[in-house]
């Protein structure tokens, strides 16, 4: 199972970044043509240049990967947290680079400071995924530990 969030946090990872969202932009927003559009977002993309810009983007991924190993348990709701929060982290971070390159594809003014959210996109993506992941943990663990209690509480009563 930890191996499935892995490789489904990594192909996040690699699907949600500018360069996709610049590549969407081209066709539904640009009516671009498919290899107009990938040439226009894939044209000028390096390995490296690649890897260094997502350093950052991967902050959020870093820390949905760490709290796999943190969890104590395998339950459905733990399975269904950590699903439901993969897909809010990608689905975070391909909108604001939508939001930051739309701009750029209609008759719109671009922001001087649009290119900030390149890092605190990322950034707070991982806070508010924190503070979320340990909500949740608080939630539960204070949920299973009043299982047993209200369980043997029932028992007494039947006695």
């Amino acid at each position: 199972m930890k191996r499935t969030f892995v490789i489904a946090a990594m192909l996040c990872l690699l699907v949600a970044n500018e360069v996709t969202a610049e590549f969407f932009l081209a066709i539904f927003v640009g009516n671009m043509t498919f290899a107009d559009a990938f040439a226009l977002s894939f044209g000028s993309v390096h390995l490296d240049s690649f890897i260094k810009s997502s350093a950052v983007r991967a902050i959020p991924f870093t820390i949905f990967v760490i709290s796999l190993f943190y969890l104590k348990t395998r339950s459905k709701a733990d399975r269904g947290f950590l699903w439901i929060m993969l897909g809010l982290i990608s689905t975070f971070l391909f909108s604001a680079y939508w939001g930051m390159q739309h701009a750029f594809f209609t008759d719109a003014r671009a922001s001087s400071t649009g290119a900030l959210v390149l890092f605190f996109a990322p950034f707070w993506t991982g806070v508010f995924y924190a503070v979320a992941f340990l909500l949740y943990s608080a939630i539960i663990h204070a949920i299973r530990a009043d299982l047993p209690q209200s369980s043997k509480n029932k028992n007494h009563e039947n006695n």
